[in-house]
């Protein structure tokens, strides 16, 4: 009897790499960093919200909720960056679900920083596509 694991079990599978595997890694690299910068932006909120100016209002809530809300998100998405680059089956999944919601979290910050809002919007999509589409590996 041995010890040994299926392919299923240990995540990736053992086959050549191919394009798409380099699409994971990208997307779980941009995972780990937008997960940084949205933490970076939820210290701000709640460190310093003086920094985005008093003209600028959020579409929901205030920079309070906000920032507590990018910290949560950001360690989330860190977290799950993190489970793509060890080949965790359940990372994609999650990956995708929290791109998703980061992008729709950049709506709300929008009116405030909207280059920036829509950068980060534009790499989650590359991101979900990234982990939607690709079948071979995971």
């Amino acid at each position: 009897m041995s010890n040994s694991m299926s392919e299923s079990e240990r995540g990736y599978s053992a086959g050549p790499n191919t394009a798409w595997s380099g699409w994971v890694i990208f997307a779980a690299t941009m995972m780990v960093l937008l997960g940084g910068f949205t933490i970076i932006d939820g210290l701000i909120a709640l460190l310093n919200s003086s920094y985005y100016g008093s003209a600028y209002h959020l579409l929901l809530g205030n920079y309070q909720s906000w920032g507590w809300w990018n910290l949560i998100l950001g360690s989330i998405l860190v977290v799950t960056g993190l489970s793509l680059f060890t080949g965790s089956p359940w990372a994609r999944i999650v990956g995708i679900i929290f791109a998703v919601l980061n992008a729709l979290a950049q709506l709300v910050f929008i009116a405030v920083f909207p280059i920036w809002a829509l950068a980060v919007i534009a790499i989650d999509v590359v991101v979900i596509y990234a982990l939607a589409v690709n079948q071979e590996v995971a």
